[in-house]
């Protein structure tokens, strides 16, 4: 797979996330949401050291923001929930900083496949469930 494909699948897989996590949370569960954020932030970081050359500068306010989530932990009463926290800020960051290195048209093209993507599954979900499954209740009715 060459860079640029991997970069444009990387983009819908992190667009995908963002934009659906609770479906994706209920679809495989906390524990299999768990895992799959920890591989995405994996690979944030990995993309983030191959591109570090094109990569911008984040800025002072955001590494300092990033910084202060870390060190927060310290006089948090549930430091290991704020260090999770902090993690997910950072590996979100590595992310956005990855996508940062988007051409505008990559970007627009990223956005419409994943986004399209999403309609059509959601489509797709909404056929299965009124022809074969049925009402489907939220899972707070029990």
């Amino acid at each position: 797979m060459t860079a640029d494909r991997r970069l444009t699948v990387f983009a819908c897989v992190v667009i995908v996330q963002v934009a659906c996590g609770d479906m994706v949370r209920n679809l495989i569960g906390w524990a299999g949401w768990g895992v799959t954020i920890g591989l995405v932030i994996a690979w944030s970081l990995v993309e983030l050291w191959l591109r570090r050359r094109e990569v911008p500068y984040p800025g002072r306010p955001a590494l300092l923001f990033v910084a202060m989530a870390f060190v927060s932990a310290f006089w948090a009463g549930s430091w290991w929930s704020t260090l999770m926290g902090a993690a997910l800020t950072l590996g979100i960051a590595a992310a956005a900083l990855v996508i940062a290195t988007l051409s505008l048209r990559r970007l627009v093209a990223v956005l419409h496949w994943s986004l399209q993507g999403l309609l059509i599954g959601s489509l797709v979900f909404e056929i299965v469930a009124a022809l074969w499954i049925g009402p489907i209740r939220p899972v707070w009715h029990g």
